[in-house]
């Protein structure tokens, strides 16, 4: 499965998102991170020592590992009382390392085409965004406001928290990629209907997978950017 998940990445990884990219910051439990030091250190953001890479908050706090969410996102007419101002295109979720303007700014400009547009908070770490995209609309952002300012990233954190827990019931930080993969995958793929599978199988023949084999409890290199 792990092999499987690690093509549907590498095939994802050929493309880049377009247009208006809704871009922010997911922090993911992970079982291994429950028993992490609460006491050790952790990087911060650019300057910054509150909000998102604050240990001791809940979306920074260092026992969750932290995934750069970008998703395509165009303004679209609400059909319905209730429904989202704006539709969602394709998706990419990477876990990082940390929470610098270069760790963000490396991951934001192998996953965006350099024509597009951004859309993000006003986090420190995301000051130098426009080094790598035409522009970048940024903005103070209440933690109540973000699902209405960044609707398709906080729908998509929220609806791979909530699969990772009831479907997995706990996933290690070491192969949190691969699941975000397989998540990414099959959004980007929603409307292919039974297609999706034989468009796996071409993938699985057209590219090596990426995870390796090795023995049970021993650690391998995070996948971060």
């Amino acid at each position: 499965m792990h092999k499987l998940r690690s093509v549907m990445g590498t095939r994802d990884d050929k493309y880049k998102l377009k247009d208006t990219v809704e871009l922010d910051e997911g922090f993911f439990t992970c079982d291994d991170k429950r028993k992490a030091d609460s006491t050790s250190d952790t990087k911060k953001g650019d300057g910054d020592s509150k909000g998102k890479g604050n240990k001791t908050s809940g979306l920074g706090s260092e026992i969750k590992a932290k995934v750069e969410v970008m998703v395509e996102s165009a303004e679209a007419e609400p059909k319905k009382k209730g429904q989202k101002t704006r539709k969602a295109g394709h998706i990419k979720m990477k876990v990082m390392k940390d929470l610098t303007s270069a760790t963000i700014n490396d991951i934001a400009a192998k996953s965006i085409d350099p024509s597009a547009g951004i859309i993000a908070d006003a986090y420190p770490s995301h000051s130098k965004l426009n080094k790598i995209v035409d522009s970048v609309e940024k903005e103070v952002v209440r933690p109540e406001d973000a699902p209405k300012v960044l609707p398709w990233v906080h729908t998509a954190i929220a609806n791979a928290k909530s699969l990772f827990r009831d479907m997995y019931h706990g996933i290690k930080e070491e192969y949190l990629q691969e699941y975000l993969d397989e998540f990414c995958y099959k959004f980007n793929r929603r409307s292919f209907g039974e297609r999706i599978f034989d468009r796996l199988v071409v993938a699985a023949i057209s590219y090596k997978p990426s995870f390796e084999h090795r023995l049970y409890g021993t650690k391998a290199t995070p996948k971060c950017g």
